[in-house]
């Protein structure tokens, strides 16, 4: 009887490797062909404002703060997000304000421009992303928008969960 175990803890073993193989392999198919289509390559409308000024959270190090929501989403193939944000200035600072995206998903990364905002501030955007509907259930996208006016840096994380 120990002459037949061998062969199925082998067999067990090398089930379990492809198993592993096959799951690599679709996290970067998916990563490839699906998570691109959902982030655009520019999103900043200056002229959108229909959010309400977002409550800002000033910091003493830079000259602007940067506040963007929801923080996190979560929806289902075809249905549309719609992401606010706004840059708020502490008085006297009239800098251009880029704003970019860095996402991931997986082992897949890519940073986006988004554009940039000018003064006067406060400055409001919206962005409504949909989600493809070949993108498939349980994908968690995570990434952080940056806010940049020179050395001055404003960071938020954000996260959506397709079901």
């Amino acid at each position: 009887m120990a002459r037949n175990k061998r062969p199925s803890l082998l067999w067990g073993t090398i089930k379990g490797i492809v198993l592993m193989v096959m799951i690599v392999c679709t996290a970067l198919f998916i990563a490839e062909h699906f998570v691109p289509d959902l982030l655009p390559y520019s999103t900043v409308d200056q002229t959108a404002t229909t959010t309400p000024a977002a409550q800002a959270e000033i910091s003493a190090a830079t000259p602007f703060s940067f506040k963007i929501s929801p923080a996190s989403a979560t929806g289902h193939a075809g249905d549309t997000i719609t992401y606010a944000g706004e840059v708020t200035a502490q008085q006297g600072f009239t800098g251009p304000v880029q704003i970019s995206l860095a996402a991931s998903a997986g082992i897949f990364k890519k940073t986006y421009d988004l554009g940039t905002l000018q003064p006067p501030y406060p400055q409001s955007f919206t962005y409504p992303l949909t989600i493809p509907d070949s993108i498939p259930a349980n994908i968690n996208l995570n990434g952080v928008v940056t806010a940049t006016s020179g050395t001055a840096v404003q960071k938020q994380t954000v996260s959506l969960a397709v079901v």
